[in-house]
């Protein structure tokens, strides 16, 4: 049974809470009609809506922080990725990292280089090898330096079998030369096929038997493929050779991947992630949008200085096509900032991620939001219930809003 001044204490705080909340004239009137916060449910259900309210605030202020930084930071920002299109995809693939120029690539490609390739002839796989039985010795010569390869045959191996020890052996050797096994089709017969790992002249091979017969009785001599080197020209320039289809237009940032001979130049441009920075964009104004969402369910128990912050962050961007509502919302023309993005590409990136761009301040808002006390978070009536809301820890039967920690954490 509670004491006489326990009950006392209980009634003056409860009176006082109803009093401030229902009787003042300020919140019994919104637009001229009568409104009341607390006058029909308790004064624990009122804190747990502001505490349940914040905490929405504060989780989608961390998703709008993480989603700013993503287009701040180099290392992940689109704004700093490129994209490199060629106008002959048949003939000259290209490719471009962060920081690359904008710039246009005129490549002629007269000839692709090679990898030097060999190829056997179709054996019966079931039937029994003619390769030598016993040790099968050849070496594989390549850029001047030579390898021995050896395997060994039994009497009784099929061609499969004796052409699977010598691809084994040669990929074992690791001389630069690499070999497979080819199935024809039709009559399910095997080949023994050997290959330079890398393209160019200087990449050519030869092998010859030392002990056996494996490269006679295989026929791995004959050369299907020679090495070549590729031969190209940039911008009109003069030709130049490459043992490498993979050549360099902008100091690694920019490079071309030659495939075959073009008829006319490939024309090749550098361009911004136009993609990778609408998606980011994308995501930056949906958390925005979610997060002052979150602020206007919980208005009625927030300081009116935590909208108005929010919104002021999203000021000012129309002109890249990223527009304010009239409820505070943004809005993405993506037909205009596509525009913007191609024609006026640093302004459109400074408009963003600038130093005063909607990326900062949004980050600056967010952090607003997450450091901001949560007392600080509501607005002055729901303030003034928590000096006297002490009075109702003894008697337990009010909720007390804590004004620490990761937000009531301890309470709920």
């Amino acid at each position: 049974m509670l004491s006489a001044g326990s009950s006392v204490r209980k009634i003056f705080a409860a009176s006082y809470v109803h009093n401030q909340l229902y009787y003042q004239p300020s919140n019994r009137y919104d637009s001229g009609g009568p409104r009341s916060y607390l006058s029909s449910e308790p004064v624990s259900q009122y804190y747990r809506a502001a505490a349940s309210g914040i905490v929405s605030i504060l989780k989608a202020a961390k998703e709008l922080k993480s989603a700013s930084l993503n287009v701040l930071k180099p290392d992940t920002s689109a704004f700093n990725s490129r994209t490199a299109v060629s106008s002959d995809q048949a003939s000259v693939l290209a490719k471009a990292s962060a920081g690359a120029a904008f710039e246009s690539y005129r490549v002629r490609v007269d000839q692709a280089a090679a990898s030097q390739v060999n190829s056997g002839s179709f054996l019966a796989k079931s039937a029994l090898t003619s390769v030598r039985s016993g040790t099968n010795a050849f070496t594989i010569t390549s850029g001047g330096i030579t390898t021995s390869v050896s395997a060994f045959i039994y009497g009784n191996d099929t061609n499969e079998q004796a052409l699977t020890k010598l691809r084994d052996a040669v990929n074992e050797a690791k001389s630069g030369v690499t070999a497979s096994i080819v199935t024809d089709a039709k009559t399910g017969g095997k080949k023994l096929e050997l290959a330079s790992s890398q393209t160019g002249a200087k990449n050519a091979f030869s092998i010859a038997d030392v002990t056996g017969n494996a490269v006679a009785a295989t026929g791995i001599g004959n050369v299907k493929t020679m090495a070549a080197d590729a031969i190209y020209s940039v911008d009109g320039g003069t030709a130049v050779t490459s043992s490498s289809n993979v050549i360099d237009l902008e100091e690694g940032k920019a490079t071309a991947t030659l495939l075959k001979p073009t008829s006319d130049d490939a024309e090749i441009q550098v361009k911004p992630d136009e993609a990778g920075v609408l998606k980011q964009v994308k995501q930056l104004i949906s958390d925005y949008n979610e997060t002052l969402g979150r602020v206007r369910e919980a208005g009625s128990y927030l300081n009116d200085s935590v909208k108005r912050s929010l919104e002021n962050a999203a000021n000012g961007y129309g002109s890249v096509g990223i527009a304010k509502q009239a409820d505070g919302t943004l809005k993405l023309d993506e037909t205009k900032f596509k525009a913007s993005l191609s024609a006026q590409f640093e302004n459109t990136r400074r408009a963003v991620s600038g130093p005063d761009g909607l990326a900062v301040n949004l980050s600056k808002a967010a952090d607003r939001l997450e450091n901001m006390p949560p007392h600080a978070m509501l607005n002055p009536r729901v303030r003034a219930m928590q000096s006297y809301a002490a009075y109702q820890s003894s008697a337990g039967l009010y909720f007390q809003l804590p004004t620490r920690g990761l937000l009531f954490d301890g309470t709920f």
